[in-house]
């Protein structure tokens, strides 16, 4: 469940699910794909002309390929509903303490003891601001983790998490070169990271769609890794990058 407040950007979102509704969840899934089915041989012996046999055999891909996607979304209910009986959700796997451990895994929190299931609560704010060449990009969150349901050992504490980001922008030549730096930190009980960078923007036809980026960024600890900027998890020391960006 996610709520947002009107006017503001405080966002709520709880990782319970009900298990009873994903029951009828999976029941409707089920149905649906006996539907499709049926409909694939409906559609597949009313095409009697010779001629049609092409169009008939896109006909039946193209539900077969929707079969596959229904068969795929049943699959991942079930995984949901033999979690709730004692195992762990997919989308609570990516959780992270503040030093980069999966929340999941075992031995997280104390030893011998694993989390199988949380309470998750998210706040967030952000601030985006633009004047006359120059720019401010900047979020914060707080995180509240509790009511854990745990095998090997109890846990009572709850556990906040709170970040930031901010990224400014100055152009120096008009949509062409811009100097920009960037801090960010995530503070835990598990431990504190930041982050400090500054580097330069070229581009190279006055928009976004062709970008040549350089930047220099000093690291103490991060908290999860990501192939796509270069991240490692736990990664200390100084980064020096290179990036090209072409959109289509």
């Amino acid at each position: 469940m996610q709520t947002a407040t009107s006017g503001g950007s405080t966002l709520i979102e709880i990782s319970r699910i009900d298990q009873s509704v994903q029951g009828v969840s999976l029941s409707l899934v089920r149905l649906l794909k006996q539907a499709t089915v049926a409909l694939v041989l409906g559609l597949s012996a009313s095409r009697a002309p010779a001629e049609d046999v092409s169009g008939s055999e896109a006909t039946v891909e193209s539900a077969a390929a929707e079969t596959s996607i229904l068969e795929d979304l049943e699959q991942r209910l079930a995984n949901q509903n033999e979690a709730g009986q004692g195992g762990v959700l997919d989308e609570a796997r990516w959780v992270r303490l503040g030093n980069g451990t999966r929340l999941t895994d075992p031995g997280s929190l104390a030893a011998g003891v694993t989390v199988n299931g949380f309470d998750y609560y998210l706040y967030t704010a952000f601030l985006v601001a633009k004047y006359r060449g120059m720019s401010v990009n900047s979020e914060f969150y707080y995180r509240w983790l509790n009511n854990f349901d745990t095998a090997g050992g109890p846990v009572t504490a709850d556990i906040d998490t709170r970040g930031f980001v901010v990224d400014v922008g100055v152009m120096l030549v008009e949509k062409s070169i811009e100097l920009m730096g960037r801090i960010d930190a995530v503070h835990s009980a598990f431990g504190d990271t930041w982050e400090y960078a500054a580097g330069i923007n070229w581009f190279i036809n006055g928009t976004h769609r062709h970008k040549l980026t350089f930047d220099v960024a000093d690291l103490n600890g991060v908290p999860a890794g990501s192939s796509s900027p270069n991240y490692e998890l736990g990664q200390v020391g100084t980064l020096f990058r290179v990036q090209y960006q072409v959109a289509f």
